[in-house]
């Protein structure tokens, strides 16, 4: 085996305190709740049709949590989609340069 198969059959995975959660099993991450002053978000897995509860102490806790597991599972697609040589900083600017070049166009 390779380390380029390596790569693709590891899992990431995100541990909250006791709960691991790999990321290709994620159907959807909910939103930020408050149950008698507890926070927390919601994540539906594949195959379960009641979300994990994820449990802060504080709502901004839970909403910075939440916002690193979405942006965790973004990057893990993109690296799906894209090779393990993706990096985002490269996507933003070629964007940039696309949103420029077509600027112009339209001047012309």
């Amino acid at each position: 085996m390779t380390n380029k198969n390596v790569e693709y059959s590891m899992l990431p995975i995100v541990d909250y305190g006791g709960i691991a959660i790999v990321i290709p099993k994620v159907a959807a991450v909910g939103s930020v709740i408050e149950d008698n002053g507890r926070f927390g978000f919601e994540v539906y897995l594949m195959g379960m049709n009641e979300p994990l509860i994820i449990g802060f102490e504080t709502s901004e806790e839970a909403t910075e949590s939440r916002n690193e597991l979405i942006s965790i599972i973004a990057q893990f697609h993109y690296v799906h989609e894209l090779g393990p040589d993706y990096d985002i900083e490269d996507l933003a600017e070629e964007e940039l340069r696309e949103g420029d070049d077509s600027e112009e166009n339209e001047k012309h």
